[in-house]
């Protein structure tokens, strides 16, 4: 995750979208989070490092809402199997 985390920061913004930001990849992550292969708080960081960026396109408010929310555990709830399970149906439902 840390990984993935530095690459991002590491590749040159741009002022357009170049990149779509999916419900597939916010799925992933959870799906990753309930199998201990990541942790709340990579979560966490992963959710502030894409929300920052202007050249991924995620122009979905269910996603806008799920990065918020895991970004911000102090502003809303954290990250539990019981959270992640429900942001999973969530994210499974037609936009």
């Amino acid at each position: 995750m840390q990984q993935a985390i530095a690459a991002l920061r590491g590749y040159p913004q741009s002022m357009e979208p170049v990149m779509p930001l999916t419900r597939a990849d916010a799925r992933k992550l959870l799906l990753a989070f309930l199998n201990g292969v990541v942790t709340a708080q990579e979560c966490d960081a992963w959710a502030n490092a894409v929300e920052g960026r202007d050249d991924l396109d995620y122009d979905d408010e269910t996603l806008v809402e799920f990065l918020f929310e895991i970004g911000t555990p102090e502003l809303t709830r954290t990250l539990t199997p019981a959270t992640a399970k429900e942001w999973l149906m969530r994210l499974a439902a037609p936009a």
